[in-house]
């Protein structure tokens, strides 16, 4: 595209030079200057809209201690993968090993205490009926059954207790991951107050939070599209930090239930696959919504477009090759060299990409095709080559 311009600027330049050399010296009045236009193209393409999206975990654990002790082991690599249940931190488990077994010990006498008390229960009992002893008696054999029963519960909880303390020795991987960085090394005394050992993330799905106007959400509800808080015709694609697009597209999983304070926005989750974990959480995206039908797209070349004070504008020529000046609409997003119209502009309308400087509103120009413009660059040897000189020798020699 920058070639064809450069040709087709020599090529105006060398028809304006033609025009002005065949005027008589008496005729003041200027020919039309010469324009390259192109018409405002019509096609039937997806509809985009760009967003700034940040990458989140699709699950994020802060590893803790959930007892105190010294760690012993650490059994991961910072920044590795890991399996779940894969052993992660092992704290001491020494004296909870003892208590475990202190209260196994309690369990069991507990249990004996049981077996005596019913019994002596279940035999005054039998010498009540037959008034062989007192009511008196057969009371107090119950009230102990019934503290040997309780007491009997009492160790079931504290084995209980004792078993998860054991088991909270032990840090093991919640799922499949990848490690963070460690916070303690081995040796340190840690303990629910430590805070964070670690943290494990998810990383073979990905979600990205973006933010959309309550206007287009409003848009979409009106019209039926958004079901259970998800958008089913919109395909979500990604445009990683370094500029390059990422190879695989998303689904819109929610929307935030509320609008965003001071900025009129709804908070947008899409979800990813990503199985070389590629998308690292944190990482900032940009999120691009593309429509799963095509609709009427207005496109015009991007060098076409100017900006003033106003916003962008076009320079169009009419049926008559009168210049108008016309501002528009224009998405940033490119297809080839050309930009999306969404406002100002006809299919079929001429705009100027060529020659911009030499017009202003409400003149007439010499209107070119660009294909008219480049054969003229090619029939006509630029100013001051060999040709063109010895031409003009040629010429002169010839008058004389």
């Amino acid at each position: 595209m920058f070639g064809k311009t450069i040709g087709w600027s020599l090529a105006l330049a060398g028809l304006a030079a033609g025009m002005t050399g065949c005027s008589k010296p008496q005729a003041q009045q200027m020919p039309p200057p010469p324009v390259v236009v192109m018409p405002v193209e019509e096609k039937m393409l997806a509809a985009k809209q760009t967003y700034v999206g940040q990458a989140v975990a699709y699950d994020e654990v802060n590893l803790v201690a959930r007892v105190e002790g010294y760690l012993r082991q650490r059994n991961f690599a910072e920044g590795a993968s890991v399996k779940k249940g894969d052993l992660l931190f092992l704290i001491e488990p020494d004296n909870y090993k003892a208590e475990l077994d202190a209260a196994k010990a309690k369990l069991q006498e507990a249990k004996v205490a049981v077996r005596d008390a019913n019994f002596e229960y279940q035999r005054h009992k039998l010498l009540l009926a037959k008034d062989a002893n007192s009511k008196r008696e057969y009371e107090v054999a119950e009230t102990t059954k019934m503290k040997a029963e309780a007491q009997e519960l009492q160790a079931i909880a504290s084995l209980e207790t004792a078993q998860l303390n054991m088991d909270y020795t032990e840090i093991r991987a919640p799922f499949d991951g990848r490690m963070g960085m460690a916070k303690f090394s081995v040796g340190n005394l840690v303990g629910p107050s430590s805070g964070t050992l670690a943290t494990i993330v998810r990383n073979d799905l990905i979600k990205v939070d973006f933010y959309v106007s309550e206007s287009l959400i409003t848009t979409h509800m009106q019209k039926g599209v958004i079901v259970d808080h998800k958008d089913t015709t919109v395909v979500p694609w990604l445009i990683l930090p370094n500029g390059t697009t990422y190879s695989q597209s998303g689904t819109l999983e929610s929307l935030d239930n509320k609008i965003l304070d001071g900025t009129g926005t709804v908070l947008v989750r899409a979800m990813f696959p990503n199985p070389k974990n590629l998308i690292i959480p944190g990482m900032y995206v940009k999120v691009i919504l593309e429509s799963k039908e095509k609709v009427s797209t207005l496109l015009v070349p991007a060098i076409a477009v100017q900006e003033d004070q106003e916003g962008a504008f076009v320079m169009t020529v009419d049926e008559k090759n009168i210049v108008h000046s016309r501002h528009v609409t224009v998405d940033n997003t490119r297809v080839d060299m050309l930009l999306i119209v969404k406002t100002g502009l006809k299919a079929g309308e001429r705009v100027i990409v060529d020659g911009l400087q030499k017009v202003r509103e409400g003149i007439p120009v010499t209107a070119l095709t660009p294909k008219q413009a480049a054969a003229m660059s090619a029939a006509k040897p630029a100013a001051g080559a060999p040709g063109a000189a010895t031409d003009k020798s040629a010429a002169g020699a010839k008058a004389k």
